[in-house]
C-alpha cells in the first residue's frame, strides 16, 4: 500500500496526507505504520514529509531560503515529527541543525544588506 504512493523518493502533502488516512482506515498503530514505512523507503512518512519540505525551502540557485525555513516547525507540529527524527532529517539535508540553519542564512542576509557609511553628523537642538 505504502510503496504504490511514492514518485520518485517524493511524496507531496495530498499523497501524505491520504497515507495518514489509510493507515487511520486500517487501524495501524503508529509503531506498525514507521516499520512499513523504514521496510519500503528506509524512513518514516513523517520523516520523508520532511525531508520533502526541507528540501522545497532551496530556492532555484539551491541555497536555503530563510523564509522557506522559517515555516518548517510550524510543519513539524502538523505532521507530529519528533524532535529527534527531525534532527536527524535536517543533519541529512542541511549538514545541521535547524535552529543552526536559520541563524546562518540571518547571517548570511545581514552580510548581505549594504552598510551605508556617513561621517556627517546630525545637529540637534532640543
Amino acid at each position: 500500500m505504502l510503496q504504490m504512493a511514492w514518485v520518485d523518493q517524493y511524496l507531496d502533502m495530498q499523497e501524505i496526507n491520504l497515507l495518514f488516512k489509510q493507515a487511520r482506515e486500517l487501524s495501524l498503530t503508529s509503531e506498525q505504520t514507521e516499520a512499513i514505512d523504514r521496510e519500503v523507503i528506509g524512513r518514516s512518512v513523517r520523516e520523508q514529509a520532511y525531508f520533502t519540505a526541507l528540501q522545497a525551502a532551496r530556492n532555484e540557485h539551491g541555497d536555503f531560503s530563510l523564509q522557506e525555513l522559517q515555516k518548517l516547525p510550524a510543519f513539524m507540529q502538523q505532521i507530529s515529527i519528533s524532535h529527534e527524527h527531525a534532527q536527524a532529517v535536517e543533519l541529512e539535508v542541511l549538514g545541521k541543525s535547524l535552529i543552526e540553519a536559520l541563524i546562518f542564512e540571518l547571517q548570511q542576509q545581514k552580510e548581505s544588506i549594504p552598510v551605508v557609511q556617513d561621517n556627517h553628523c546630525i545637529e540637534t537642538n532640543l
